[in-house]
């Protein structure tokens, strides 16, 4: 058995234990994300850039998943906001290039635990061009997924 008679201190009130990110780097953090700088690698450079001291990668980009989340919202949702989502957004805006959803079909079966999820967004001006094509090219693949989710994406042309 081992018996360290040494004082044991916590005393890291102002974060010069290496642990986390410190309120003032916090605060450049921030401030770069919310001007564009989004990136990990491009923040650290601009800490380079100004003279300061750079939390680590880790830290940075623990700060970060927290601070996103924090600013936009989880990146899940469930299918009773998914609904709401969708039927928030069906009115046909005035704006040409502005999204809308034409069509959604949510069905949440509990006792199999299985889904059937469609959702059509568009705008005007796709739709218009729709009407003059005479192809309609789709792409379907795994890697294109959202929560597990397959996504088909399509476009229509007048030529192949």
């Amino acid at each position: 058995m081992f018996l360290n008679e040494a004082q044991h201190v916590h005393l890291q009130i102002n974060n010069t234990s290496g642990r986390g990110v410190t309120k003032a780097q916090k605060e450049v953090i921030r401030k770069l994300f919310d001007d564009g700088v989004t990136k990990p690698k491009h923040i650290l450079s601009a800490f380079k850039a100004r003279n300061l001291d750079p939390p680590s990668t880790v830290q940075l980009n623990r700060y970060l998943v927290n601070y996103r989340k924090k600013k936009y919202g989880g990146a899940t949702i469930n299918a009773n906001d998914l609904i709401k989502w969708c039927e928030d957004r069906t009115e046909v805006p005035g704006n040409v290039d502005q999204p809308f959803v034409l069509s959604h079909r949510i069905n949440i079966d509990q006792a199999t635990k299985t889904s059937d999820l469609g959702i059509f967004l568009t705008t005007l001006r796709l739709l218009k061009i729709a009407t003059k094509s005479s192809f309609v090219q789709t792409d379907s693949t795994y890697k294109l997924n959202w929560q597990g989710n397959l996504i088909i994406i399509f476009n229509c042309k007048n030529r192949a």
